[in-house]
């Protein structure tokens, strides 16, 4: 009997209310996430990432608000959850690192108390017992002389330090599911490097689902196996990292690769930038909302949205280049290939 998946979003559409107008910025996502498992979600700023994450956990800001869809967390749909049971679920069994942990971390509480108040308000632990158990999270995650640095505040760690603290807090309770957004942002590409191989290292270790949410593609191809691609609030590719990699189906994948310098490329070839501008929200163009910027555009792009198709045994694709009908082209391949 197949198992079933640890969260299934179903249909989901977020919209935040303007004086302009609605803006669209989930517009009916689907996706599956399987126990243990991690997968990627990428796109430019302003394609829906961080808001779907939000969504998950009911965490949408005014005057945002979830219209439709499902979020079906091991059978249980957190859509109609109550406020209350959702402050039961975050931080327990969902847990979430936000982009900054400088303003992330409460500044006038010590690490430490951090922690312990997690534990004692999930876990119902007391103080002595949880104490130990922030020290040995600190000591998990790579933070030096923890019974020390426990007592110390977010303005004495460093700016990994400080990450992998929140790391820390968000793991204390051992979730099923940790969302990191863009957790390597404000860090310098050394201690990116030791922020993923940390998340990759606790994945194995605590068989915590991940769903990392960044603009980095070579972040998702160190720790996903899967990879979601979204523009203008809709998923219009999605599959495994390699086969994405290696044999992407729709021009906007295309672009986002041939955007990311590769040292294993055979030649130095110039970086290809995706040129104009993510359409409006309130008033999204007809058709695919990617084709005023595709190069490989037709006519019908313009005039309907194209329909999901299955390119390969769990790699979909939403482009009309994919249709039966549709004359063959190749696309770019990305830099080095």
């Amino acid at each position: 009997m197949e198992q079933q998946p640890l969260m299934q979003v179903r249909g989901l559409r977020t919209v935040f209310s303007t004086y302009s107008g609605k803006v669209r910025a989930v517009d009916g996502v689907d996706f599956d996430l399987g126990r243990g498992e991690a997968i990627g979600i990428v796109g430019e700023s302003g394609c829906g990432k961080t808001v779907t994450a939000l969504s998950i956990l009911r965490l949408v800001p005014e005057p945002g608000r979830i219209v439709d869809g499902s979020v079906l967390f091991e059978g249980e749909d957190l859509v109609k959850k109550t406020d209350r049971e959702m402050q039961r679920i975050r931080g327990n069994e969902i847990s979430m690192i936000f982009q900054d942990p400088m303003t992330s971390l409460n500044p006038v509480l010590t690490i430490g108390l951090q922690i312990v108040e997690v534990l004692q308000r999930h876990q119902g632990m007391g103080g002595r017992q949880a104490r130990r158990k922030a020290v040995e999270m600190l000591d998990i995650v790579g933070i030096p002389n923890p019974e020390s640095r426990i007592a110390q505040y977010p303005h004495q760690f460093s700016g990994g330090m400080r990450q992998r603290a929140m790391i820390a807090i968000a793991l204390a309770c051992n979730p099923k599911l940790l969302i990191a957004d863009e957790p390597t942002t404000s860090l310098d590409v050394t201690i990116q490097a030791q922020i993923i191989d940390l998340l990759v290292d606790l994945k194995g270790r605590l068989d915590t689902a991940i769903m990392i949410i960044t603009h980095d593609l070579g972040v998702v191809a160190r720790i996903a196996q899967r990879v979601i691609v979204m523009y203008a609030g809709k998923i219009i590719e999605e599959g495994p990292v390699r086969e994405i990699y290696q044999n992407p189906r729709h021009p906007y994948t295309v672009g986002l690769l041939s955007a990311v310098p590769r040292l294993d490329a055979r030649e130095k070839k110039r970086l290809v930038p995706i040129y104009g501008q993510p359409p409006d929200l309130i008033q999204p163009p007809r058709g695919c909302a990617f084709s005023p910027r595709c190069d490989y555009a037709m006519r019908v792009c313009a005039e309907a949205e194209p329909e999901v198709v299955t390119v390969s045994d769990g790699h979909r694709a939403s482009c009309w280049l994919q249709h039966p009908l549709a004359p063959k082209v190749e696309l770019r391949k990305a830099v080095g290939q």
